[in-house]
C-alpha cells in the first residue's frame, strides 16, 4: 500500500512538472529500488518521449534492456534510435561502443562455456574458429554475423561512425578513442 501511495504522488508530480528531469530520475530510482519492472519501463518510456535529448535516460533504457530483460537486441535498437535523435552526443556513442564490446565478449564466453566451440585469437586480434571438442568445425561459428560479432566488428563500426560524426572534433579523436577502450 505504501509503494502504491508513493507512486501516486510521483505520478502527480511528473504530470505537474514534466520538464523536471531530476523528478523523473527520482521516480525511476524509487521504482527500481522497489523492483517495479513493469511500471519502471512505462515511466522510463514516458520520460524518453518527453526528453528525447537526455542521454542518461537513453543509457538507462538500454541498460535496462540488457541487464534486467536480457535483451541485447532491444538495447541495440534503443541505442541506434538514441544516436539518430542525438548524433552529436559523445556519451551515447561511448556507451553504444562499450555495449557492443560487452556483447561480443559475452557471446564468446557463453560459447566457450557451453563447449560449442573454442576460439583462437589471431595476431590482429580477430577471432578464428578452431575445431570443437568433438573434432567438427562448428557451423554456427562460420556464420558471418556471429563471427563479426565475436571479432568486435560491430563495435568497430560503431567506433568508426563515432569518429565520422561531428560529435567528436579531430583534436578530440585520440582521447575519445582511448576512453572507449578503457
Amino acid at each position: 500500500h505504501g509503494i502504491r501511495h508513493v507512486s501516486y504522488i510521483f505520478e502527480r508530480a511528473v504530470r505537474r512538472f514534466p520538464n523536471d528531469i531530476a523528478l523523473w530520475e527520482a521516480y525511476l530510482n524509487f521504482l527500481q529500488k522497489y523492483n517495479s519492472k513493469s511500471i519502471f519501463s512505462s515511466v522510463l518510456m514516458r520520460a524518453l518521449h518527453l526528453h528525447p535529448r537526455n542521454a542518461q535516460l537513453w543509457i538507462r533504457a538500454a541498460s535496462m534492456e540488457t541487464v534486467l530483460n536480457g535483451n541485447s537486441h532491444a538495447a541495440r535498437v534503443m541505442m541506434q534510435r538514441a544516436i539518430r535523435i542525438n548524433p552529436h552526443d559523445k556519451e551515447l556513442w561511448l556507451f553504444y561502443f562499450r555495449q557492443e564490446m560487452f556483447e561480443a565478449v559475452k557471446v564468446q564466453k557463453r560459447r566457450e562455456a557451453l563447449g560449442l566451440s573454442t576460439v583462437k585469437r589471431k595476431g590482429d586480434g580477430s577471432v578464428e574458429a578452431v575445431e570443437s571438442a568433438d573434432g567438427d568445425n562448428e557451423e554456427e561459428v562460420s556464420n558471418a554475423g556471429l563471427r563479426r560479432l565475436m571479432n568486435g566488428d560491430i563495435a568497430a563500426i560503431v567506433f568508426n561512425h563515432a569518429m565520422d560524426s561531428s560529435a567528436i572534433k579531430p583534436e578530440e579523436q585520440l582521447p575519445f578513442a582511448l576512453q572507449m577502450y578503457q
